[in-house]
């Protein structure tokens, strides 16, 4: 049975792949944005049989919210206009669309993408810094509060974030149970 979450979530992952149709590197291989919109993280992914008569409790993870400050923001402000605003439109970052492919994601999830696939005509190409300052920016579009502890490329502090977005969804009336 389709239900509304899992529709939209195919969407999303439709109109991802929509936007990297065509698009390869050269090595064949189909872009590292278009394989994370189809793909669950193994944190949301059911765990599968191993048969092990008292399997160990795994403790909970930590998450916090993503922290950043507004300087961060208003250099990611910045290198968004300069590199990002040519293929990307700030709004796609606001509201349900957002919400809908990052929802309860883990901040390293987008960091990541954006580190290895942005800009597409040169990913890379920017310093560890300014992919920081621009998911600052992000998560200032997205609504996220600016603070007073600045947010760091490293992977333990990316990891720990998770994007809990307070937006709903769009609705789709399309969509029949």
């Amino acid at each position: 049975m389709l239900t509304k979450r899992s529709a939209l979530s195919m969407l999303g992952a439709v109109l991802s792949c929509i936007a990297c149709e065509g698009r390869r590197g050269d090595d064949g291989e189909t872009p590292y944005a278009a394989r994370m919109a189809v793909s669950k993280p193994a944190y949301v992914r059911p765990a599968t049989g191993g048969g092990a008569a008292h399997p160990t409790p795994v403790p909970a993870e930590v998450f916090a919210d993503p922290q950043f400050t507004a300087a961060q923001a208003g250099a990611g402000s910045e290198v968004y206009k300069t590199t990002c605003a040519r293929c990307h439109a700030s709004s796609q970052w606001q509201g349900g669309l957002f919400a809908v492919n990052w929802r309860d994601r883990r901040l390293s999830d987008f960091h990541d993408l954006v580190a290895t696939t942005m800009p597409q005509d040169n990913p890379g190409r920017l310093t560890p810094q300014q992919y920081v300052d621009v998911t600052a920016y992000v998560l200032q579009l997205a609504g996220f509060p600016a603070g007073d502890v600045p947010l760091r490329g490293d992977s333990a502090m990316l990891r720990h974030a998770r994007i809990t977005i307070k937006t709903p969804p769009p609705t789709d009336t399309t969509i029949r149970k």
